[in-house]
């Protein structure tokens, strides 16, 4: 330590507290500058945690994005194709509607092998549907019909949800048409392929 230092040092060591007389308005212009630069902490504080939570929400997104592309396209293989259509020859001639999820081109992608698919089995089928994304369009593979055609159909459809290695989603209302603000579906049947389960 120098001479200077040690000089600094032992005056303040020395130096009587000093009193400071401060006005009333002087005092309350130091309160509510020290209420406002501790509402700017607290607000900063409960900032950087809702930026956390929301860093956390969009890495866990992510990472279910990346998951999912690691797993690839969901698929069905020719035998399981073949399969599939020697249950739906029982019930040729239907109207039918498949779809997937608007901007989600893996949903989309299956959605697109399925049409083919019933296409190949004689079904008069509607141009490949694109649903938006709403909370009423199921996850997985989800089948709406008329209900008289439900016995008709159980077989071709239980082996479409066999082959995808998912349970049975029948419906009992429309989801893409709540979705889409439809009046009502008008094909005797309707696939929506959503996001992956």
């Amino acid at each position: 330590m120098g001479a200077d230092s040690l000089g600094t040092a032992r005056f303040f060591a020395c130096a009587p507290l000093m009193k400071i007389e401060l006005s009333r308005r002087q005092r309350l212009v130091a309160i509510v500058v020290v209420a406002v630069v501790a509402i700017g902490a607290l607000a900063l504080a409960l900032t950087l945690r809702v930026a956390g939570a929301r860093q956390k929400a969009l890495q866990s997104k992510l990472e279910a994005n990346v998951a999912a592309q690691r797993e690839g396209p969901r698929k069905l293989d020719d035998a399981a194709q073949k399969r599939i259509l020697a249950e739906l020859d029982d019930v040729p001639g239907l109207t039918v509607e498949i779809g997937g999820v608007l901007g989600d081109a893996e949903s989309l992608g299956l959605a697109a092998d399925l049409h083919g698919l019933f296409q190949r089995a004689g079904y008069a089928m509607r141009p490949l549907a694109e649903y938006k994304a709403s909370p009423e369009i199921p996850r997985g593979v989800a089948v709406y019909s008329a209900h008289v055609l439900d016995q008709v159909l159980s077989g071709g459809v239980a082996q479409l949800f066999r082959e995808l290695g998912q349970a049975n989603q029948w419906l009992e209302a429309d989801p893409a048409a709540a979705a889409d603000g439809q009046a009502a579906a008008d094909p005797e049947l309707k696939i929506i392929v959503g996001h992956r389960p």
